[in-house]
């Protein structure tokens, strides 16, 4: 399950650590959610690689704007999100998270609202909805950064291409904005800032209340410590040693 299932199965106490990839709410922390970020990862809107308005949308990206136009009101077609009448004909399939999930919950956070403000098919999972723009040339979706790329090539996985997001409204991507191109380059701009918070997030592993057990404690701390080296390898975005010092000081 998504992030909802981690941190609910973590205080249900039907797990010792639970996985959540959003921030904390704080109805959470009243029912005893205590959270160490360990990583950073970010969501980002797919399109599928034959849609005929891809080298429109290479080439521009989308604002936010345009992509509240999709994902809130619900937009059928291009014209309605570039105001072009000329791309009318091209419709828009809209998919979204059936599941409680941090991708949902931090796409939505980047919008201005929550997981059940977006509009769209519903899919079960990163995979089922990589799958489902893969198959639609229509399609549109959104998915965190680890799924997007093949873990031995580090290419992106076949028949999707990442949207770029237009941070400053221009109606281009400039050199600034475009860090698209590889993986590397992709990572380096969510360790940079480059890529605006949300969507990028903080990925955190949740318990009731401060690890119960040496064990926990300790695998926590492994993480934070030892297990920091594979995060690059992973896919991920590693912190910086004062958050890291932070955390490690958060579960002593």
């Amino acid at each position: 399950g998504g992030a909802g299932k981690g941190i609910a199965d973590a205080l249900n106490g039907m797990t010792d650590i639970g996985m959540v990839s959003r921030e904390i709410s704080a109805e959470e922390i009243k029912k005893g959610a205590f959270f160490v970020g360990v990583t950073k990862d970010a969501v980002f809107a797919i399109i599928n690689d034959n849609s005929p308005v891809l080298d429109l949308v290479s080439k521009k990206g989308l604002t936010k704007k345009q992509f509240l136009s999709i994902w809130i009101n619900e937009a059928s077609n291009w014209d309605k999100v570039f105001n072009n009448k000329t791309l009318n004909k091209y419709s828009i399939n809209i998919y979204t998270r059936s599941d409680s999930c941090g991708a949902a919950g931090t796409w939505s956070e980047y919008l201005g609202g929550k997981q059940e403000d977006l509009k769209g098919t519903g899919i079960y999972g990163d995979p089922g909805m990589i799958q489902a723009v893969q198959k639609d040339i229509n399609g549109i979706g959104y998915a965190n950064l680890a799924y997007l790329f093949d873990f031995k090539t580090k290419k992106i996985v076949s028949n999707i291409q990442i949207i770029p997001i237009d941070i400053n409204e221009d109606n281009i991507i400039d050199k600034t904005e475009s860090f698209y191109n590889s993986k590397e380059q992709i990572l380096s701009a969510i360790k940079n800032n480059q890529y605006p918070a949300p969507p990028s997030k903080i990925l955190y592993l949740v318990t009731k209340g401060k690890p119960g057990t040496k064990a926990s404690y300790d695998f926590i701390k492994w993480i934070l410590t030892y297990g920091q080296k594979y995060v690059s390898d992973t896919g991920f975005v590693s912190l910086d040693k004062e958050y890291i010092d932070a955390q490690l000081n958060k579960i002593k």
